[in-house]
């Protein structure tokens, strides 16, 4: 790589040289531990030491030696990086790249980020949201992953679907349910069933539909993702139960205290292994613990009280999910 370091600063055109290296050194690595595999070497390690030397020789040399023009070398190699992180699912690796780019490359910096071409822009936030996902930052990854998809080209169908994969379910966890217009649009028809039980509180629907496509779920690395969607699920389930109460209590003097056996007896409906008392108990305080209800348990009476600040005692006690840290679902 000397030939990039002599170049001098304005010399864009030695950026898609550098691309290409890069790019035959990963196809070259890739090829050779392919080859060490076929000839029975249970741990092949060439794509890997690429990866080290691309992160800690070029990449980094992109950016620091890299003045003016040839800058713009630094976000495809960064790119290529996370293709190839991804694939050796060393994502630790991939975040210390991702603060490579957000120091060197911000708004304020000689080569701003929204000046690289929009599809490499597009694949960077793609990685950038999928990082997010990993690390549990379901707001930043909505935002990486809707720059994504709002930036790719209208006819790159298979990559926007690629993108939604992702953002439907972090949206979803949000409270964001897409219109049948985009599952349509991109056949995204795997989530129709579960979408429709995330709406209605049918968490026996939900199970079935998450259970009968985990191994696609799996393959396209949002099982666990959609799995956190289960206490959503369950949320909506108490809140609708929730509104009964209410429409059938209306004259009482405390129509917000809710009998917990009524939940009780819907999870029994929706066939739950944990549907008696306890386990709605159980239920109701994580539901709690995690900000998703406002109010709290009164063993003594069997309820929940629900927080009836102002008129509006279910928008109070059930606040929007966008407000929500959903990143503690299953600590």
């Amino acid at each position: 790589m000397q030939i990039f370091s002599d170049a001098p600063d304005n010399a864009r055109w030695i950026v898609p040289i550098h691309h290409a290296v890069v790019h035959n050194m990963v196809a070259t690595a890739t090829q050779a531990d392919k080859a060490q595999q076929q000839a029975g070497n249970a741990a092949p390690g060439k794509l890997s030491a690429a990866a080290t030397y691309l992160q800690s020789s070029i990449f980094s040399d992109t950016l620091r030696k890299g003045g003016g023009q040839k800058r713009y070398a630094a976000l495809e190699v960064a790119n290529t990086l996370f293709r190839v992180t991804f694939r050796l699912k060393n994502l630790r690796l991939a975040d210390s790249i991702m603060k490579g780019v957000s120091h060197n490359l911000s708004a304020d910096s000689a080569t701003p980020f929204q000046t690289f071409p929009t599809s490499q822009q597009v694949t960077y936030k793609f990685f950038e949201g999928r990082i997010a996902i990993f690390n549990e930052l379901y707001p930043a990854a909505a935002e990486a992953l809707s720059y994504a998809c709002n930036h790719c080209h209208k006819d790159a169908g298979p990559q926007k679907m690629r993108i939604l994969q992702f953002l439907i379910p972090v949206q979803m966890l949000r409270g964001r349910l897409p219109s049948p217009a985009i599952r349509q649009k991109y056949n995204m028809h795997i989530y129709d069933t579960i979408i429709e039980a995330v709406r209605s509180g049918d968490v026996q629907t939900f199970q079935r539909e998450l259970d009968g496509n985990m191994h696609t779920f799996c393959v396209q690395g949002t099982f666990f993702l959609l799995e956190k969607l289960k206490l959503t699920v369950l949320r909506r389930l108490l809140m609708r139960c929730c509104i009964l109460h209410l429409e059938a209590n209306a004259a009482d003097a405390s129509p917000h205290h809710f009998p917990l056996d009524n939940f009780a007896k819907a999870l029994q409906w929706q066939q739950q292994l944990d549907a008696d008392f306890e386990g709605a108990t159980m239920i109701v305080a994580n539901l709690i613990h995690l900000k998703y209800v406002k109010g709290y348990i009164s063993q003594a009476h069997r309820k929940l009280v629900l927080n009836r600040k102002g008129s509006n005692v279910i928008g109070m006690a059930f606040p929007a999910l966008d407000t929500v840290d959903v990143s503690k679902i299953g600590m």
